[in-house]
Order: C-alpha cells, then sequence, then structure tokens
C-alpha cells in the first residue's frame, strides 16, 4: 500500500471538513473515504495503479486523477474548489 496524503483548497485556503474519495481505480479498492482535518489535510493508502480522487463540500465537488506507483513510497494530492 502508498501512502496518499493530500490538502484540499478553497480559494487557496486550508478547507475542513471535506470529504475526500475514492470513486474510481485500476486496481480493487474498499469504499474508501476520509475527512479532511482543520488544516485541510487527508491521507488514504491505496495499492499501485491509477485512480480518480473525488472531494465533496456543501453541494458542490472537484477531482483530480492520480497515478500510484509501485516504486513509490507516498504522493501527494492537491484539490481545488
Amino acid at each position: 500500500m502508498v501512502k496518499i496524503e493530500g490538502i484540499v483548497l478553497q480559494d487557496n485556503l486550508p478547507l475542513s471538513d471535506a470529504v475526500v474519495t475514492v470513486v474510481e481505480g485500476s486496481q480493487p479498492f474498499h469504499d474508501i473515504a476520509s475527512l479532511t482535518d482543520s488544516s485541510g489535510a487527508f491521507t488514504l493508502e491505496l495499492l499501485p495503479g491509477t485512480y480518480l480522487i473525488r472531494a465533496y463540500h456543501d453541494d458542490r465537488e472537484t477531482e483530480t486523477t492520480i497515478e500510484v506507483r509501485p516504486n513509490q513510497s507516498e504522493v501527494s494530492v492537491r484539490l481545488r474548489f
């Protein structure tokens, strides 16, 4: 498993209490979700592969695709509203 560390931003400021989920992936995954903390940070753990990560907050959503490689120990992600 590879650790995914991310931050969710709104107007370039950290956004707390956003729900971050994995919605698609090239590898099997269980329902995975994380809630951002007061600094907008979240963590997930995923197998190597390609994934669509989505964040939800106040009836809005944003998403990004990430590539997790087998030789990585950590992946950084930014999601912006």
